[in-house]
């Protein structure tokens, strides 16, 4: 079973300048004027599940979902951490990707990139992730403490 922990949402403003071609090509403007400048704002919405047992990769993997409203370039890093329930974590694996995401279209990012992290029974895992919406914001969120539902 696989829950939502907490989400998040951030943004960023980009600010585009639109211009206007001359009206017929005997007209004395020596460039296009420039108009209004316009801002857009990327907010996305950012999800971690939590970390949990994945037969496919072989053990323990964490998802970061993200959502933007438009399309956009994200820097995302995430961790996956394993320890008691109350106490330090260790770190067991990260993940790293840089990507250009669309506009209303859902993106996993998956920590370890690739494989999965031992699966001990009674340990508890807990994921991190740091996302930045390139020239913008920048936002972290986590996952809950669990096990991972080892075999």
């Amino acid at each position: 079973m696989k829950f939502r922990a907490f989400g998040m949402v951030i943004g960023a403003s980009i600010g585009i300048l639109g211009l206007v071609t001359p009206a017929s090509a005997g007209s004395s403007a020596p460039f296009p004027a420039p108009t209004a400048t316009a801002t857009v704002t990327t907010v996305c919405n950012i999800t971690a599940d939590n970390p949990h047992y994945s037969a496919g990769a072989g053990g323990v993997i964490y998802k970061t979902r993200i959502t933007c409203n438009t399309p956009a370039t994200l820097y995302v890093n995430g961790a996956l951490a394993s320890g008691p329930l109350y106490g330090p974590l260790v770190t067991r694996a990260t993940s790293a990707e840089t990507r250009n995401v669309a506009g209303g279209v859902q993106n996993t990012f998956y920590t370890p990139r690739t494989g999965s992290v031992t699966c001990w029974t009674g340990v508890y895992y807990q994921g991190y992730t740091t996302v930045t919406i390139a020239g913008g914001t920048t936002a972290s969120v986590s996952s809950q403490r669990v096990t991972a539902g080892c075999p």
